[in-house]
């Protein structure tokens, strides 16, 4: 399947359920904006209350999108209590993935650090150049101001005509930079000390920018391998964090690229959001204007997001589906780890009346269900 294949399911999961949808993205996007704002304007506390809150309410809209776009009915503020009551699960994942990029927070600091020696370089050498330089009276300065030479030049011309003008050429230079050698050359020490900074600091930075680009790129690479994690735990909650996120790890592997195409194509839709944000903000109103950008985001969440679970229930059919009983076995730091996956979905099967059995995958589902929670499969 290909990325417009997922927006058109999508599509057709989100018929009739657009409302919810919407509100659970509203409320998601209202706390987040609204903590935000406090943060800017009350206390930068707040700033931390959204690092600490940001797990459960991932995990609970993963949860709450993820059943609804399965045909199960779902409350709208569900997201808030599932989220909440899974606060340490939903931070145990976040840990692990965390575990498995901690290489990605040592290279951020890099750049950091070679703008710091950098820039500590260049006013280091500068100052030290500069500092060294030797005063005197000699006819190098010459080279410094050409106009300056051909004035004395002509003055001397000139005033050597007088009889009681005795100094020889020479003699009159050396008194002229006695005179004016402090502020001769501080003037053109701060002009060599300031074009050499500017050169550096330009440097420098253009470094600094190139690092940061690489590194973006490549902790996005990896961290591309473990966004899956939050729906594996709420489509079985059989599962610990940790082997979701190897699940994540593991259905990823080789579907980056696609994945990556996947949210390319909401690009233009993004696009739309930010100019429409961009055309408030002319008004000079900051809030207004973030508040259609938030809008935008309100508005393309749902969307996106069952393009997202689609795609995970694509890849979940296409690589060993998690509904068929089986066992999967990773190698982590030499120790093997074996996940043993089952196919009832937490369902109580002993009860045939309240389950059904999907056709595709043999996955247990909820008789109420419209679509199977493995493999998406649409039931009859």
């Amino acid at each position: 399947m290909k990325a417009k294949d997922f927006r058109k399911e999508a599509r057709e999961s989100l018929r009739g359920k657009w409302q919810i949808a919407l509100i659970i993205s509203l409320i998601y996007t209202a706390i987040i904006f609204a903590i935000n704002l406090l943060s800017t304007y009350v206390n930068g506390i707040f700033g931390i209350a959204i690092l600490v809150i940001t797990p459960p309410l991932a995990y609970g809209t993963a949860y709450a999108y993820f059943h609804l776009k399965n045909g199960e009915n779902v409350g709208y503020a569900d997201f808030l209590k599932v989220g909440f009551s899974n606060f340490g699960k939903s931070w145990k994942i976040t840990w692990e993935i965390i575990k498995k990029c901690w290489w990605c927070i040592l290279l951020i600091i890099i750049p950091i650090i070679i703008l710091i020696v950098g820039l500590g370089s260049i006013i280091y050498n500068n100052v030290s150049g500069i500092s060294s330089y030797p005063y005197n009276s000699s006819y190098s300065y010459y080279d410094y101001n050409y106009d300056d030479y051909d004035y004395l030049d002509d003055y001397y011309d000139s005033s050597s005509s007088y009889s009681d003008y005795t100094d020889s050429y020479e003699e009159y230079l050396d008194n002229y930079y006695d005179r004016n050698n402090d502020s001769y050359s501080s003037r053109q020490n701060v002009l060599k000390l300031i074009s050499g900074m500017a050169a550096g600091t330009i440097i420098v930075s253009v470094l600094v920018m190139l690092g940061y680009i690489t590194i973006a790129v490549l902790v996005t690479i990896k961290m591309m391998l473990y966004v899956l994690s939050y729906y594996i735990a709420v489509s079985n909650e059989n599962l610990t964090p940790k082997e979701a996120v190897l699940e994540s790890e593991r259905l990823m592997r080789g579907n980056r690229g696609r994945y990556f195409c996947l949210v390319l194509s909401f690009i233009g839709w993004s696009f739309l959001a930010g100019l429409a944000s961009g055309i408030v903000s002319i008004s000079g109103i900051t809030i207004l204007s973030s508040i259609v950008a938030e809008v935008g985001v309100i508005l393309l969440t749902p969307y996106m997001t069952f393009s997202i679970i689609a795609f995970y229930q694509e890849l979940s059919r296409n690589n060993n589906n998690i509904g068929g009983n089986q066992t999967v076995s990773y190698a982590t730091s030499g120790n093997n780890v074996n996940i043993e996956y089952n196919n009832t979905y937490n369902v109580p099967a002993n009860n045939e009346d309240s389950t059904k059995k999907c056709p595709n995958c043999g996955a247990i589902n909820k008789v109420d269900s419209a679509y199977c929670i493995n493999c998406g499969s649409k039931f009859e």
